[in-house]
């Protein structure tokens, strides 16, 4: 058990960072026993796509750390659509993994966009990397892999629960 005067924060950093290593190659692996024979086999690039500036930011921190592949995100503040800018990566980037929050709705175009859409769209275009549902919600991750998602990683409610739980399935299903 954790040494009292560390509290509960410093113990729960200190698990999370014997979770996450560093992988300096820049490239990772689908464990054999979860890949898929018409996705890539190498992780190069990941693909971030969440209406959350700030969650953006620690979601690509946690990428980086665990599979040291390179990252990519959508600019929720950008006037370009959430939808058009996951094309457009698709289309000029090539992502072999795209991270799909549930709710991407904002105020303009794209008010009632989910991923649910967004992942049935992509897939209907033809993408062949991996996608992976990561949603609070329990059923929105359901609907995404009902449409495509691969795997589905439930975020939790807080900043570090999101940050552990998406930690925890990449070093699962990855190898760095």
């Amino acid at each position: 058990m954790a040494n009292e005067s560390w509290g509960i924060r410093g113990y729960a950093r200190m698990m999370l960072r014997a979770i996450i290593y560093s992988n300096p190659t820049g490239t990772a692996k689908i464990r054999s026993i979860y890949a898929l024979p018409d996705r890539p086999a190498t992780i190069r690039k990941v693909l971030i796509v969440n209406d959350e500036p700030a969650l953006l930011i620690k979601l690509e921190a946690v990428v980086r750390r665990v599979i040291g592949a390179a990252v990519l995100k959508i600019d929720p503040t950008n006037n370009v659509s959430i939808k058009q800018q996951v094309k457009r990566f698709i289309e000029e980037e090539a992502p072999d993994l795209i991270l799909m929050d549930g709710n991407l709705g904002r105020p303009g175009s794209d008010r009632e966009l989910t991923g649910k859409q967004l992942i049935h769209e992509m897939r209907a275009g033809g993408f062949k990397g991996y996608i992976l549902a990561n949603s609070s919600d329990p059923v929105m991750n359901w609907e995404m892999t009902e449409n495509g998602a691969d795997f589905a990683v439930n975020e939790g409610f807080n900043s570090r629960a999101k940050e552990k739980n998406l930690a925890l399935f990449l070093k699962k299903h990855i190898i760095g």
